[in-house]
């Protein structure tokens, strides 16, 4: 939905330029006729397709923020990370080897 309300404005203006040029429609309204010529068609469709990147950027922080905001109202996780570690694992600053003299692998997949 975020994307469809920033991106809205863009996609009319290509439309509208797509819309009313001649080689796309042979024979245009006469509104559009009235408004636009063709180099101005051409001009909504090139400023229309390079208006799409920043609004893409501006879509994406749209989403990411109005996610962050719903992820709130979640429950909260049944499980974290660093609450199960396996009884061999220990961390590196401790230090602490096996009688053997190998260190244990512990990885997180």
């Amino acid at each position: 939905m975020a994307f469809l309300l920033v991106l809205l404005p863009s996609a009319a203006i290509v439309y509208l330029g797509f819309l009313c040029h001649s080689r796309v429609h042979p024979a245009p309204r006469p509104a559009c006729r009235a408004l636009l010529s063709d180099r101005g068609s051409a001009a909504l469709i090139v400023l229309g397709f390079l208006s799409l990147p920043p609004l893409l950027v501006l879509a994406s922080a749209a989403r990411a923020r109005l996610a962050r905001r719903l992820r709130a109202l979640l429950p909260p996780a049944a499980w974290s990370p660093g609450a199960r570690r396996r009884a061999g694992c220990r961390d590196r600053g401790r230090g602490g080897r096996h009688p053997d003299g190998d260190e244990p692998l512990c990885a997180w997949v």
